[in-house]
């Protein structure tokens, strides 16, 4: 009724403001500190009101989902064709095991910034966190793994730990952002497609030997073309440690942010009134082994291939949506078997693309919750990182600009989504990605410093 529509046009005007507000104010580095955290309340606040109203306007649970068509979760189907109340219990546990990693407030201040927070400019680097905390579950525990909210898991708490909000956790929102320095982006910049492709692939590359036991490959693709070739080396051979490029086993240059760096060790940023510290970081939960990633999936490491993920960075079409020529064969790929996720979403909005029915994607948002941020390793402190809604929007509503993840922990996952992948673009008229058996480069150089297609901004 009446209290309905006032509640929308209210929440549209100030999303309005609150774009030209951020666009003035956070982004000013210089500024002093009481102005940083007044401008950190204010549109902290702001997007907590935003996100009432999208909940409001969002169906909870799986109501969103229809008792009509076949639903695709990360390359699981489930036919809705027989008791779909219970299909629907399945595909809610599916999504609902997930890593949800939304917008963060007062953790330590990133280096070099005085950003305490990462509301409205960090989506994508949430989604990002998103696709490649699933890659790491799906490469520990296998597809089949399930959230238990009433038993705790250490191995899967400690993939966790890795995404805290802390300049120590690898894959925090201190290490994407400061990495991204390193590819002309500044902190509380708006990272695309192109660029958290390749921020991730510096950190899983950056942190292999201590994390995964130097087992991991991460390929980003040269402007939507996989060369068979750079792949089979990169996943061949013995580890070299790289980011970026596939040339002579060279060490890249470390992170400007290494793991054991102290916030306390950037003197020059003034007033350190503004700094949050962290609390203190205690019970570390046991490593994950490899033991138990074979008992689970009772399948051994195979000794000639490394477990690959592949992120292609891709523009379909030049309008502010996805070409329509291009919804087919990117519902399909959704539903490979080595499907990981797909970060862009919405213009502007960044979300992380896990499944479809039919013409609608289901989605993660991180745009949801403004928590308090992630700094402990105990369940019970470290908020909400399970969504309890399955979201769904049309395909027409993507942007255009995106990154697809897959995951190939063999050999013969490698060579069938290839299989797939060129059955795909023989049945198309725009196939999303190419293949080709031989890289033009003479040593199998990838481009890391190339930002793919203009890297639409994304918040």
């Amino acid at each position: 009724g009446i209290n309905a529509e006032f509640f929308f046009f209210f929440f549209f005007f100030f999303s309005i403001k609150l774009s030209f507000f951020h666009m003035d104010a956070s982004f000013d580095q210089s500024a002093p500190p009481i102005w940083n955290r007044t401008a950190s309340s204010v549109v902290n606040g702001f997007y907590s009101l935003k996100n009432s109203a999208a909940s409001y306007m969002h169906h909870e649970g799986t109501e969103a989902i229809s008792n009509q068509k076949t639903v695709w979760v990360l390359g699981n189907e489930y036919q809705m064709s027989e008791e779909p109340e219970k299909v629907k219990d399945r595909i809610f546990d599916d999504v609902h095991s997930l890593s949800w990693f939304t917008y963060r407030k007062d953790f330590a201040r990133i280096p070099e910034s005085w950003y305490t927070y990462d509301t409205g400019w960090g989506c994508m680097l949430r989604t990002g966190q998103m696709l490649l905390a699933h890659a790491f579950v799906r490469h520990y525990f296998g597809r089949e793994w399930r959230y238990n909210p009433l038993q705790t898991d250490p191995s899967y708490q400690h993939i966790l730990c890795w995404f805290r909000d802390h300049i120590e956790a690898p894959y925090s929102i201190h290490n994407i952002a400061s990495t991204g320095l390193l590819f002309n982006k500044s902190i509380g910049g708006w990272f695309g497609p192109t660029t958290i492709s390749f921020v991730l692939q510096r950190l899983v590359n950056q942190y292999n030997e201590e994390l995964h036991e130097n087992e991991l490959r991460v390929y980003v693709s040269d402007h939507t073309t996989l060369y068979i070739d750079q792949i089979e080396k990169l996943c061949s051979t013995s580890l070299f440690i790289q980011t970026g490029s596939v040339k002579n086993g060279t060490t890249p240059p470390s992170s400007p942010l290494s793991a054991g760096s102290s916030v306390a060790a950037f003197h020059d940023l003034g007033d350190y009134d503004a700094i949050i510290e962290p609390k203190a970081i205690q019970g570390q939960p046991p490593p994950v082994t490899r033991k138990r990633v074979c008992q689970m999936t009772s399948r051994a490491p195979q000794k000639d291939w490394h477990p690959l993920i592949v992120l292609i960075p891709m523009m379909l079409g030049m309008e502010a949506k996805v070409n329509q020529l291009y919804h087919e064969p990117l519902l399909k790929c959704i539903q490979f078997p080595q499907f990981v996720g797909l970060v862009g979403g919405k213009p502007k909005y960044s979300v992380y693309i896990v499944g479809n029915q039919g013409e609608d994607v289901i989605y993660l948002d991180p745009h949801l919750q403004v928590q308090s941020a992630m700094l402990s390793t105990e369940p019970h402190a470290q908020g909400k990182v399970h969504d309890t809604t399955v979201r769904m929007m049309n395909i027409a509503q993507i942007d255009p600009s995106c990154a697809m993840g897959f995951y190939c922990q063999t050999r013969d996952d490698f060579d069938d989504f290839l299989n797939r992948s060129r059955e795909l673009s023989s049945s198309s008229l725009t196939p999303l990605f190419n293949i080709v058996a031989t890289s033009p480069f003479e040593d199998a150089v990838l481009e890391e410093d190339s930002d793919g297609y203009g890297d639409p901004e994304l918040i």
